[in-house]
């Protein structure tokens, strides 16, 4: 498994990466639905789905891509900050130091910020 962090401001992501089975075809399009389940001999098939909605409550996103074979990852998407102000992705902000807009070259690594426990 393979964890990685980029800040886009007012972003950061987190990218979670295997290089298992990956995801079957067939349950993609459905996966963070309630009860979906694959290749376990138990679970409620809830994790995702609770996933998705905590993201969500806090103004984020979480997609994913697989591939048969090759593994997959999640990505998930969070504002920084609080601020109800925060636009939607892709929305060209002015740099806070000079006041030009911009639309998201800021890619510090932000690992030092983000304390992983386990």
């Amino acid at each position: 498994i393979r964890i990685e962090t980029t800040y886009d401001h007012p972003y950061v992501q987190i990218a979670i990466s295997d290089n298992g089975p990956g995801i079957p075809e067939k349950i993609r399009s459905g996966l963070f639905a309630a009860f979906v389940t694959h290749g376990k001999d138990s679970g409620t098939g809830l994790g995702l789905s609770i996933v998705k909605n905590i993201i969500e409550s806090h103004r984020g996103s979480i997609v994913f891509e697989s591939e048969t074979g090759a593994g997959t990852t999640f990505r998930i998407t969070l504002p920084v900050s609080n601020d109800p102000e925060i636009p939607a992705q892709g929305t060209e902000l002015p740099d806070r130091r000079t006041g030009e807009r911009r639309s998201g070259t800021d890619r510090r690594d932000v690992t030092h910020a983000m304390p992983l426990s386990g």
